[in-house]
Protein backbone atom coordinates (compact mmCIF):
# COMPACT_ATOMS: atom_id res chain seq x y z
CA UNK A 1 0.00 0.00 0.00
CA UNK A 2 1.47 3.31 -0.96
CA UNK A 3 1.96 6.21 1.55
CA UNK A 4 -0.93 7.85 0.42
CA UNK A 5 -3.61 5.12 0.83
CA UNK A 6 -1.68 4.34 3.97
CA UNK A 7 -2.63 8.16 4.98
CA UNK A 8 -6.47 7.91 3.35
CA UNK A 9 -6.99 4.66 4.75
CA UNK A 10 -5.98 5.84 8.35
CA UNK A 11 -7.83 9.03 7.86
CA UNK A 12 -11.52 6.44 7.23
CA UNK A 13 -10.38 4.30 10.45
CA UNK A 14 -10.52 7.81 12.57
CA UNK A 15 -13.73 8.89 10.66
CA UNK A 16 -15.45 5.45 11.24
CA UNK A 17 -14.58 5.49 15.19
CA UNK A 18 -15.93 8.95 15.43
CA UNK A 19 -18.79 8.27 13.85
CA UNK A 20 -19.53 5.16 15.76
CA UNK A 21 -18.72 7.22 19.03
CA UNK A 22 -20.96 10.20 18.41
CA UNK A 23 -23.77 7.90 17.63
CA UNK A 24 -23.63 6.15 20.93
CA UNK A 25 -22.31 8.50 23.55
CA UNK A 26 -18.69 9.00 24.33
CA UNK A 27 -18.82 5.14 26.10
CA UNK A 28 -19.91 1.78 24.31
CA UNK A 29 -23.03 0.93 24.96
CA UNK A 30 -22.57 -3.08 25.69
CA UNK A 31 -26.39 -3.68 25.64
CA UNK A 32 -26.99 -2.19 21.78
CA UNK A 33 -25.35 -3.71 19.33
CA UNK A 34 -24.84 -1.37 16.56
CA UNK A 35 -24.93 -2.17 13.28
CA UNK A 36 -22.20 -1.48 9.96
CA UNK A 37 -22.76 -1.78 6.63
CA UNK A 38 -19.63 -1.95 4.73
CA UNK A 39 -20.14 -1.76 0.61
CA UNK A 40 -17.64 -2.36 -1.75
CA UNK A 41 -16.82 -2.23 -5.92
CA UNK A 42 -14.09 -4.96 -5.12
CA UNK A 43 -13.72 -8.43 -2.94
CA UNK A 44 -14.31 -8.55 0.10
CA UNK A 45 -10.52 -10.86 0.36
CA UNK A 46 -9.25 -7.39 -1.23
CA UNK A 47 -10.08 -5.56 1.29
CA UNK A 48 -9.79 -7.85 4.02
CA UNK A 49 -7.14 -5.86 5.46
CA UNK A 50 -8.51 -2.57 5.51
CA UNK A 51 -11.50 -4.28 7.08
CA UNK A 52 -9.38 -5.95 9.94
CA UNK A 53 -8.01 -2.19 10.27
CA UNK A 54 -11.51 -0.75 10.52
CA UNK A 55 -12.68 -3.25 13.36
CA UNK A 56 -9.29 -2.91 15.40
CA UNK A 57 -10.11 0.79 15.48
CA UNK A 58 -12.97 0.35 16.41
CA UNK A 59 -12.19 -2.20 18.77
CA UNK A 60 -9.95 0.63 20.30
CA UNK A 61 -12.82 2.68 20.97
CA UNK A 62 -15.04 -0.35 22.79
CA UNK A 63 -16.64 -1.86 19.80
CA UNK A 64 -16.39 -5.04 19.46
CA UNK A 65 -17.86 -7.50 16.59
CA UNK A 66 -19.76 -10.60 17.96
CA UNK A 67 -20.03 -8.06 21.58
CA UNK A 68 -21.78 -4.37 20.47
CA UNK A 69 -20.94 -3.95 16.71
CA UNK A 70 -22.08 -5.98 13.71
CA UNK A 71 -20.65 -5.54 10.03
CA UNK A 72 -23.10 -6.35 7.09
CA UNK A 73 -20.79 -6.77 3.64
CA UNK A 74 -21.98 -6.42 0.60
CA UNK A 75 -19.04 -6.54 -2.12
CA UNK A 76 -19.74 -6.26 -6.15
CA UNK A 77 -16.44 -8.54 -7.15
CA UNK A 78 -15.93 -6.29 -10.01
CA UNK A 79 -19.68 -6.73 -11.22
CA UNK A 80 -20.56 -2.65 -10.71
CA UNK A 81 -24.23 -3.02 -12.20
CA UNK A 82 -25.30 -4.79 -9.19
CA UNK A 83 -24.16 -1.76 -6.39
CA UNK A 84 -27.13 -0.22 -6.53
CA UNK A 85 -28.86 -3.96 -5.59
CA UNK A 86 -26.36 -4.30 -2.76
CA UNK A 87 -26.89 -1.17 -1.89
CA UNK A 88 -30.28 -1.60 -1.37
CA UNK A 89 -29.88 -4.52 0.58
CA UNK A 90 -27.86 -2.57 2.84
CA UNK A 91 -30.64 0.20 3.59
CA UNK A 92 -33.42 -2.25 4.89
CA UNK A 93 -30.90 -3.69 7.65
CA UNK A 94 -31.28 -0.47 9.62
CA UNK A 95 -27.76 0.71 9.67
CA UNK A 96 -26.03 3.04 12.04
CA UNK A 97 -23.07 3.53 9.65
CA UNK A 98 -22.38 2.73 6.13
CA UNK A 99 -18.71 2.60 4.87
CA UNK A 100 -18.42 2.88 1.07
CA UNK A 101 -15.51 2.01 -0.59
CA UNK A 102 -14.43 3.64 -3.83
CA UNK A 103 -16.42 5.99 -5.84
CA UNK A 104 -18.91 3.53 -7.27
CA UNK A 105 -19.93 1.87 -4.08
CA UNK A 106 -20.25 5.71 -2.89
CA UNK A 107 -22.12 6.49 -5.84
CA UNK A 108 -24.65 3.72 -4.97
CA UNK A 109 -25.08 4.62 -1.19
CA UNK A 110 -25.77 8.21 -1.92
CA UNK A 111 -29.44 7.47 -1.52
CA UNK A 112 -28.56 5.90 1.87
CA UNK A 113 -27.11 9.55 3.18
CA UNK A 114 -30.30 10.82 4.19
CA UNK A 115 -30.96 8.36 6.49
CA UNK A 116 -27.36 7.24 7.66
CA UNK A 117 -24.31 8.43 7.96
CA UNK A 118 -22.24 7.39 5.11
CA UNK A 119 -18.00 7.12 5.07
CA UNK A 120 -16.08 6.90 1.86
CA UNK A 121 -12.98 5.26 1.50
CA UNK A 122 -11.49 6.90 -1.88
CA UNK A 123 -8.94 9.42 -2.62
CA UNK A 124 -10.76 12.53 -3.60
CA UNK A 125 -13.90 12.48 -3.81
CA UNK A 126 -14.31 16.27 -4.76
CA UNK A 127 -12.18 15.63 -7.97
CA UNK A 128 -14.55 12.72 -8.52
CA UNK A 129 -17.54 14.82 -8.55
CA UNK A 130 -18.86 12.75 -5.65
CA UNK A 131 -19.25 15.28 -3.49
CA UNK A 132 -19.07 19.39 -3.81
CA UNK A 133 -16.56 19.94 -1.05
CA UNK A 134 -14.73 18.14 1.97
CA UNK A 135 -17.18 19.72 4.13
CA UNK A 136 -20.02 18.07 2.24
Amino acid sequence: MSKLSKDVFRILVIITCALIVSLAGNKAQTDEVKKVGIIGKGSQKAFATRLESIKQGMKEYGYVEGQNVSFEYRFADGNLDILPTLANELQNLDLDLLVAAGCPAADAAKELANTVPVVVYTTNPVTTGLVKTFAH
